[in-house]
């Protein structure tokens, strides 16, 4: 019943209106700008507009703002593209109702058309006069208000006071609005809640002019772009989904082609392998063979020899055995060489696979094709269109505002993997800006232990540690040792050096730098073989050690001191003092490094100054140190027990105790590059934890 209304708008009102042909809409179309025009109107008006030759763009009719079309192929039905102003569209429905001839609506109930006199502005029903005498009769409605339809086709409001029914006494209707409160009520409520309210006056005065107001398009044209940008939202997630989706198929074909080429090269090696094989095998069977042919004929001989001395011995004369005897005797030692070298100079030669040593343990080395990764970059823009167009106060005519004012925030989330750089410049941008945003885990997440490594008793002495190539190399002090680990923990070969190693640092791509402070020197060792390619003296005790490849370079931490060496001659660049108990040195960008000043303070040196230092009083004897992917900083207290996590700002994040990662009297603390995964030494134990944060 509600729905059916009486002609209340004008034919000739702006709002259903088309500004181009100056008649009621026919299938209205808004542009970005929120004017609104009938589709065969902006259609024509577009085709008059753009350059067909280079369609981009066009500028709106009323306000001239800049439309873009883009490339199209076909331009004539681009206004089918535009959205459809539905809210205009349904009210033209009902203007289009609303010009036939009003019936009763309770005579339309028994089939009867009946012309309707009068309008119930409770019921929103016609009624015929018959009908409004039962109205006003009947109990339940004898105080409706009724009106007659002259007055609604007049525009007269002010009986729509009925519509609303009293929130405090449900038989009365809201007829009063009290500007001082700003609320409406029924004549009691006046009387007894605002009789002391000097602005009161009838609803339909204070409601008067509210359908023209500025305000309310202006509020109006607001909700429309929230539905636009809504629209648009929804639009453009849809299409990321088909994105990902596709880039799932993308990512799925790559792997099968990764697959296919993985076992072509490996069919060919395999072939290649088989044709050397054969190769390598025929060599020594053929040699093989003419050995034998040459011992066959040998043989043959030896046999014949024996066969003629036989049967002269047996049956011949004295005279025949000598002759005979006498032409085999000078033949013997050329005989006798020949035998003796066939025959005891026999090189057994034999074949032997050596498997490669990177497919030996293929699944051990070889878990993955590849890293599946989301890139998630996240970018807060301020949509400065709503805000500018933003209603800050609905004024109506009592006085009293409507607080309509936002701030909207929007969140664009990037995940195309062509725009691979531009993702890390936002990723990197937004770590430096709100570290919160990307560093959840690292900061709040739990730490796992993975498995341990065992480096040898210690008894006091320094054991350090390093992630490089899949492998995790460490030193003992105690034990003169560097020991080589594969990713899972199993143990590969180790080194004896001739004095104890301290720490451990990665130098270029095949070389890993230890230093020995008893001996007062750097030695430089080749990954692989283990084996000191050349040694780089020291002045000083040599502690802590890391290299800096940008300008290849040694920083030494020597208790009091931290010295800069050429990582090529070993010849001192600059040195730096230190409050003491510098033991180890952290590094990260090209002028920046952190180091333990003093037994209870870790400061961080940035371009030459101090940027920040840590200090806790309850804690004592700061030792190792190394930061993560993110830079956030981790120190090992031995003596307090536990590992502090420090911002870039240097304030503590958390403290992460030694039982949550199964060690005692944490020592050295190293990070795997671009991971979450890190090692800690034990200054009272032999074993190297391995853990993770997740």
């Amino acid at each position: 019943m509600a729905t059916r209304s009486l002609n209340v708008i004008k034919e000739e009102d702006n709002l259903l209106t088309c500004s181009i042909c100056l008649e009621s809409y026919k299938t209205p179309k808004y542009l970005t700008c929120l004017h609104t025009f009938c589709k065969v109107c902006i259609q024509t008006y577009i085709q008059s507009s753009v350059d067909k030759e280079n369609i981009i763009s066009f500028k709106c009719p009323v306000c001239r703002t800049l439309v873009s079309v883009g490339e199209r192929s076909n331009l004539e039905c681009w206004a089918n593209e535009l959205p459809t102003n539905h809210l205009i569209s349904s009210m033209i429905d009902q203007q289009e109702k609303q010009k036939q001839e009003q019936v009763c609506n309770v005579c339309e109930l028994s089939n009867v058309k009946q012309k309707a006199v009068s309008w119930c502005t409770v019921c929103q029903e016609a009624l015929c006069s018959v009908c409004e005498n039962c109205h006003r009769i009947f109990k339940v409605s004898a105080n409706h208000k009724i009106v007659t339809v002259q007055e609604v086709q007049r525009g007269i409001t002010a009986s729509f006071s009925g519509l609303i029914t009293c929130d405090v006494h449900s038989n009365n209707f809201v007829e009063i609005f009290c500007v001082d409160h700003g609320s409406h009520c029924c004549t009691v409520c006046a009387s007894v809640k605002h009789r002391k309210c000097k602005n009161v006056v009838e609803l339909g005065e204070a409601a008067a002019g509210i359908k023209e107001a500025k305000q309310t398009n202006e509020f109006l044209e607001l909700i429309m772009q929230w539905l636009n940008l809504l629209n648009k939202s929804i639009q453009d997630t849809q299409k990321h989904i088909c994105t990902v989706e596709n880039m799932g198929k993308k990512i799925v074909s790559e792997i099968e082609n990764l697959k296919r080429d993985i076992i072509e090269h490996v069919d060919k090696v395999e072939k290649t392998t088989k044709e050397e094989l054969v190769i390598k095998k025929k060599v020594i069977v053929t040699e093989l063979t003419n050995r034998i042919t040459e011992m066959s004929n040998l043989k043959f001989t030896v046999d014949n020899w024996i066969n003629i001395l036989s049967t002269c011995v047996n049956e011949g004369s004295d005279i025949q055995c000598f002759i005979e005897f006498n032409k085999i005797a000078p033949k013997t030692e050329k005989i006798e060489s020949n035998i003796k070298n066939n025959t005891l100079n026999i090189n057994e030669m034999l074949l032997s696979f050596k498997y490669n040593s990177v497919l030996k343990n293929i699944e051990e080395h070889v878990t993955t094709l590849g890293d599946v990764i989301i890139v998630n970059s996240e970018e807060r823009i301020r949509c400065t269109s709503l805000h500018d167009s933003v209603i800050d106060a609905i004024q109506d005519v009592s006085g009293s505002s409507i607080d309509c004012k936002r701030d909207v925030v929007c969140k664009i989330n990037n995940s195309n993997p062509k725009q691979t750089t531009q993702s890390s410049e936002q990723c990197t941008s937004l770590i430096n800006s709100d570290p919160k945003l990307t560093e959840v885990v690292i900061r709040t997440g739990k730490v796992k232990s993975l498995f341990t490594l065992d480096a040898g008793y210690n008894e006091g002495l320094a054991v350090s540690g390093l992630f490089i190539k899949e492998l995790v190399l460490l030193t003992n002090s105690n034990t003169n040792e560097v020991l080589k680990f594969n990713h899972s923990g199993t143990y590969l070969s180790g080194v004896q050096l001739d004095s104890g190693p301290y720490e451990i640092t990665k130098f270029r791509e095949d070389q890993i730098a230890v230093s020995f402070p008893n001996s007062k020197k750097i030695s430089l060792i080749d990954i692989d073989t283990l084996n000191i390619r050349r040694n780089i003296t020291f002045s000083y005790v040599v502690c802590g050690l890391r290299y800096l490849d940008v300008n290849e370079q040694f920083v030494v931490a020597c208790e009091k001191r931290i010295v800069w060496l050429n990582a090529t001659s070993g010849v001192k660049i600059k040195e730096t003092k230190t409050s003491g108990q510098t033991f180890y040195i952290c590094t990260y960008k090209d002028n920046s490094y952190v180091y333990a000043d003093g037994m209870k303070s870790v400061s961080c040196s940035e371009n030459g100054s101090i940027r920040y230092t840590y200090q806790s009083q309850p804690l004592y004897s700061p030792r190792g140190m190394d930061i993560d992917c993110h830079g956030n900083l981790y120190v090992c207290f031995y003596n307090s027990n536990d590992i502090h996590q420090i911002s870039t700002l240097g304030e503590l994040i958390r403290i992460i105790p030694c039982k949550d990662i199964g060690t005692v009297a944490p020592w050295f603390v190293r990070f795997k590059e671009n991971s979450n995964k890190f090692l800690v030494t034990s200054l009272s134990s032999g074993k190297v934890v391995v853990a993770e944060i997740v």
